[in-house]
């Protein structure tokens, strides 16, 4: 009300309106949509758009404002403590980082260039590439895409192939995806089913660690049977039974077929590098 009362020319206008409408009659119609149009155009602008430009200026400086936050944080961390992703100081750093809502912690799993180029430009990294296939949080970006690549290849493990197909049962992932919908995810779990049941996966160097590692871990036949049927219900179609692994917690192998890379991966960090304590600390 406060703005209407200051908008002179706005009542000026209805005024002007209302005569030109009682002098020439015959052209009312024309004249009333021209200066209707004009009056929406004077309310637009005195109304809506100096508003929604002051709140783009006052989030644009808060945006400022919460970047030199953050830059001053990641100098500064945690009171001159490590602040690297596995350092002492990160767990503090990444808290007020989530409280800040900072978009690199609330979707983390992002690659410019995609996970599956990133990871086809280096030698096979099997730690890198259970943390990838087996976390099951989110599958932001072509992360899921990245994990049935990763179970395409020789030298997936055996303990990350079986964490993936149990856990994409056991986490929805095959009927909760969106992006890739049904069909394709369902194709590809398929085909790595079939790939664990002749036997492709023939190297078993990792125990199963990961996020969803305690709850394969305690899975049954008969819940994995159960589950399985759940999906093929929302699916509308019939699923292979993969072969209930043995001795999974064990590994049998070496790491000769694996070259330990400078990244990790988990949900709360995304893509990192791996804190190397220098030789002269690390005892």
């Amino acid at each position: 009300m406060e703005k209407l009362q200051d908008i002179r020319g706005l009542t000026l206008g209805v005024v002007l309106l209302c005569g030109l409408i009682y002098a020439v009659p015959d052209a009312a119609f024309a004249l009333g949509t021209t200066l209707l149009v004009m009056l929406i155009l004077a309310m637009l602008r005195e109304f809506v758009w100096p508003d929604h430009m002051a709140r783009q200026r006052v989030e644009a400086r808060a945006d400022r404002a919460a970047s030199k936050r953050r830059q001053a944080d990641d100098v500064s961390t945690t009171d001159g403590k490590d602040a690297r992703p596995n350092g002492p100081g990160a767990a503090e750093l990444h808290q007020r980082r989530v409280m800040r809502g900072d978009p690199a912690v609330v979707k983390p799993g992002l690659i410019a260039e995609g996970w599956v180029p990133f990871l086809q430009s280096m030698s096979p990294d099997i730690h890198l590439w259970n943390d990838v296939a087996t976390d099951f949080d989110q599958f932001y970006g072509d992360r899921l895409d990245a994990a049935f690549w990763i179970l395409e290849q020789p030298a997936c493990d055996k303990a990350t192939a079986w964490q993936f197909i149990a856990g994409a049962v056991c986490r929805d992932v095959l009927v909760q995806d969106g992006r890739w919908g049904y069909e394709k995810a369902v194709m590809r779990w398929n085909a790595a089913v079939t790939r664990w049941n002749v036997g492709f996966y023939r190297h078993h160097a990792l125990p199963l660690t990961g996020p969803a590692a305690e709850e394969i871990r305690r899975l049954k036949p008969s819940q994995f049977e159960s589950m399985l049927f759940e999906v093929e219900k929302a699916c509308n179609r019939k699923l292979p039974r993969p072969k209930w692994p043995l001795g999974l917690n064990a590994p049998t192998g070496t790491l000769e077929h694996s070259t330990r890379s400078p990244w990790a991966f988990s949900e709360a960090f995304g893509l990192h590098k791996r804190f190397i304590p220098r030789a002269d600390t690390a005892a």
